[in-house]
């Protein structure tokens, strides 16, 4: 392999790590508190619950330069109580969900499914809106 394809290489793996590690979380983090001034979500919290986030099926998309398909992600969202997790308190699953209408760098598949994961969250806190009224 090239000097210049080993780079390359080692740049998007980089990139893609940390996207998976840390970044798809953040971003459906961002989406869940987008619009919710009542209840904050975040990581390693002290709270009575705990959302847990296991993703079923991802699509990354494509980016052909003037055109692009987002990302689209399903999962499913449980809801248990965080002294004893197997207390399951809601479960919610996501079907297909797009990543559009991000600040991210569509570019990439991983900023695209880093807009599914926000899209997602999105979605989620509308939901919790609702079952709260």
């Amino acid at each position: 392999m090239a000097k210049e394809g080993e780079d390359a290489w080692k740049e998007w793996s980089g990139n893609w790590n940390e996207h998976r590690e840390s970044v798809f979380i953040q971003r459906f983090i961002e989406g869940l508190n987008a619009k919710s001034k009542k209840i904050k979500f975040g990581k390693d919290l002290k709270t009575k619950y705990t959302l847990l986030v296991e993703t079923k099926w991802v699509y990354p998309g494509w980016s052909g330069g003037m055109i692009m398909q987002p990302a689209k992600l399903s999962t499913v969202v449980t809801f248990v109580e965080t002294e004893n997790p197997a207390k399951v308190i809601a479960k919610i699953q996501t079907d297909k969900i797009e990543g559009v209408g991000s600040k991210v760098d569509y570019g990439m598949e991983y900023g695209r499914i880093s807009a599914a994961y926000e899209k997602t969250g999105k979605e989620l806190a509308k939901e919790i809106k609702k079952t709260l009224k």
